[in-house]
């Protein structure tokens, strides 16, 4: 595996490191790839579902659209 160095980095941010580290358990080197992973993963999750709701809306253009109001509005009317 690939060893990742960083220089002056900032003490607050190694304290907040630190801190997230031990709640969670783990050792600062551990917590920093967590954070990573999870940032680098969130975000292509992020581009796919950006890009299946573009996907969507160019299937449904044109179309007419009943609001997420307007059908909570006729649900809740049809078990009143």
């Amino acid at each position: 595996m690939s060893e990742l160095v960083l220089h002056d980095v900032d003490e607050s941010i190694l304290d907040r490191l630190n801190q997230t580290a031990s709640s969670h358990g783990v050792s600062i080197e551990e917590e920093a790839k967590n954070i990573l992973n999870n940032h680098l993963f969130a975000s292509k999750s992020k581009e796919n579902a950006l890009a299946k709701t573009r996907a969507i809306r160019r299937r449904t253009a044109g179309r007419t659209h009943t609001s997420g109001v307007q059908i909570k509005r006729e649900i809740y009317e049809k078990t009143s």
